[in-house]
């Protein structure tokens, strides 16, 4: 919920919280899908539609992974479904807690792919140390527009994810993007871009230091 690790919390919020943890837990199906592909396969990819940003981290991060894979995964309809109704009854509070928790579930399930191809590779696995993260359109320079490309390559339809010609993916809360597999070294690079500046997440830092704390 975005709140500061050290803010005390409400007993109505944490109310919220267990009630949306319980109708996540009736609600989810996630499901998920990976397809290996080259570098110069997914470069490709990504310039067709990476949108007006020019050098981004995954210029930097892809020529050094020892493994690349498109990815997508789903919650599924029933959470997105159960979200619009507590809205339109007018229980804002409690769809707005679903919405906070399943949108955090969603980059759980894109992690857990990771670690699904993580264990893919084996002992065939690119480097020693191996490290697997997600990324994805909508992020670090890699224009939301980018969905269409990859969809088109990895055609989710099999596991219910479609996309809008606005690039929206429906259900939802659904995530897509590239694993990119490699030694910790693999995911570092320097947020100097020109879109980091009005970042307010810094993500990518925290990010980074989990997989040198993994190394």
């Amino acid at each position: 919920m975005q709140m500061p690790e050290d803010t005390p919390v409400s007993a109505r919020l944490e109310a919220l919280e267990g009630a949306a943890a319980t109708a996540f837990e009736k609600l989810a199906r996630p499901v998920g899908v990976f397809e290996a592909v080259s570098a110069e396969e997914f470069l490709r990819l990504y310039a067709d539609a990476r949108g007006s940003a020019g050098d981004t981290p995954l210029h930097h991060v892809v020529p050094r992974a020892g493994a690349l894979a498109l990815f997508a995964a789903t919650l599924g309809a029933g959470v997105d479904a159960e979200i619009r109704q507590r809205f339109r009854a007018g229980d804002a509070p409690s769809g707005w807690a679903l919405d906070a928790f399943a949108s955090a579930a969603a980059e759980r399930v894109a992690d857990r792919l990771g670690e699904c191809y993580r264990l893919a590779l084996g002992d065939t696995g690119p480097a020693p140390g191996l490290r697997v993260l997600p990324y994805s359109p909508g992020y670090c320079g890699w224009d939301v527009s980018g969905q269409a490309a990859l969809f088109r390559a990895l055609v989710p339809i099999e596991i219910g994810i479609t996309l809008s010609a606005r690039c929206l993916m429906q259900p939802i809360k659904s995530v897509s993007g590239v694993l990119v597999a490699g030694s910790p070294d693999t995911h570092t690079f320097r947020p100097t871009f020109d879109f980091c500046e009005p970042c307010l997440t810094k993500d990518c830092c925290r990010r980074m230091a989990s997989v040198r704390r993994q190394g």
